[in-house]
């Protein structure tokens, strides 16, 4: 602590000589270290998966939440709830924290990004046991009701973007291009859709591979790097980035349509739901005509109303409809922030929640436009200003994501990955020099 105190009163001498403009981080960092270095563990000091550590750390946040939904749903239930959210809370921070899922497994460096999920997972958790901890009203289904409250709960512990609750409303569902005239019928649309997105996932994660982010030989050390090469002029350094940007966007666009027609197909087949139960995912983003338009209801709307709940709700209440725009963004780049320092390798707010951020300042941008001129973005202006936004800005949280190694991540073995196999096909027939 003295330390610290020391070299606080240093910087502060400094700043006061040389009026240096980056005192305020230096002397506000040493406090932040402070406050979290002695709550949240080290990722090193993180368990392995044993049966052991799944029913200590794992399952009991998972029963809490189960139990929360169960409530939520049950009328007269608030204090109950209330009782249970520290619970809830604390295992959710521990599993969180000490449970590392990939520990001890073959090419752990590389499928890191689970404990990314595990984070993510966890943090969803958390902001929704709030929410229905200080929801006064029980929810209810307005469709697809089994009459079974042990069965709704299930469904509510599963339903992200609340296809058939109470507390959808304004949920924007892309239109249905899949065929739906019959459940065969409509899995056999879905598994097409699964196949393809899977083949465009793993050919776009190739190419970003390609760029030397990730040797593409799996037994070398996975090593991150920073999308701007620095030895490029700058014309040719930010195209080359907002190219990799680009790639990247699409590995998870095409991830997480991928995992959607996964669990489709699962609970169309095992728990009987019906095709209706599982509208689209995405309406075509890189059409988007507006930022508003393209976070609103062209991206997927799995977090929306975790977002709205937890950060526009309060925001609009404190600081009207700017504060609901972005707390509501504040909170999507906080829970990606988390997520991705659950790798273990750190994380950087000022690129992960400022891209999040800067969306928000996007759209109140668009909407001042609108208050201005009578008119909202839109036509092929609004679309060249809502790609460049979002390019502009993504070039940050990609460099993020890539400087701490995520491009190394394997999802199947690399001998059976359809692009290797293609390429070394084209090789070894001669059309492409290794």
């Amino acid at each position: 602590m003295k330390l610290v105190s020391k070299g606080l009163v240093r910087r502060r001498a400094r700043y006061r000589a040389t009026g240096d403009p980056e005192w305020t981080l230096a002397v506000v960092r040493p406090f932040f270290l402070l406050c979290f270095m002695f709550w949240i563990p080290d990722p090193s000091t993180r368990q392995p998966l044993t049966w052991h550590s799944f029913a200590r750390e794992f399952l009991l946040p998972i029963l809490c939440y189960y139990v929360t939904a169960l409530l939520v749903i049950t009328p007269r239930t608030f204090f109950i709830r209330l009782a249970l959210l520290p619970i809830s809370l604390y295992s959710a921070f521990r599993c969180a924290t000490r449970l590392d899922l990939v520990k001890g497994f073959p090419d752990e460096e590389r499928i890191v990004y689970v404990n990314q999920g595990l984070l993510l997972a966890m943090t969803t958790l958390a902001t929704r046991v709030i929410i229905w901890t200080c929801q006064l009203e029980p929810y209810h289904r307005v469709k697809y009701s089994t009459g079974n409250t042990a069965l709704d709960a299930l469904d509510l512990f599963c339903n992200l973007r609340g296809t058939g609750w109470s507390w959808s409303t304004g949920l924007k569902v892309p239109p249905e291009r899949r065929n739906t005239s019959s459940t065969p019928s409509f899995l056999l649309s879905t598994s097409r859709s699964l196949l393809t997105h899977l083949l465009l996932f793993d050919f776009s994660l190739y190419l970003v591979q390609s760029f030397g982010f990730s040797a593409l030989d799996p037994t070398h050390a996975v090593t991150g790097t920073s999308i701007f090469l620095a030895p490029l002029p700058p014309l040719q350094r930010y195209l080359r980035s907002s190219f990799i940007s680009i790639l990247s966007g699409l590995v998870v666009y095409y991830a997480i349509h991928l995992m959607y027609n996964l669990i489709t197909i699962i609970s169309v087949m095992l728990f009987a739901h019906t095709p209706d139960q599982w509208p689209p995912l995405f309406q075509k983003p890189w059409y988007a005509t507006s930022l508003n338009e393209f976070w609103a209801c062209r991206w997927h709307q799995l977090f929306r109303h975790n977002f709205i709940a937890f950060g526009g709700g309060p925001g609009f209440f404190f600081f009207g409809r700017i504060g609901a725009v972005m707390s509501a963004f504040l909170v999507s780049g906080v829970l990606h922030y988390i997520g991705l320092w659950g790798m273990g390798r750190g994380s950087d707010f000022f690129s992960v929640a400022g891209f999040f951020l800067l969306m928000g300042f996007g759209v109140l941008m668009e909407l001042a436009f609108k208050s201005m001129t009578g008119h909202r973005v839109g036509g092929f202006f609004g679309w060249l200003w809502s790609m460049l936004w979002l390019l502009a800005w993504g070039n940050l949280l990609v460099d993020a994501w890539l400087i701490r190694g995520l491009a190394g991540s394997l999802f199947s073995p690399q001998e059976q990955r359809p692009s290797v196999m293609l390429v070394r096909f084209v090789q070894e027939h001669g059309w492409l020099k290794s």
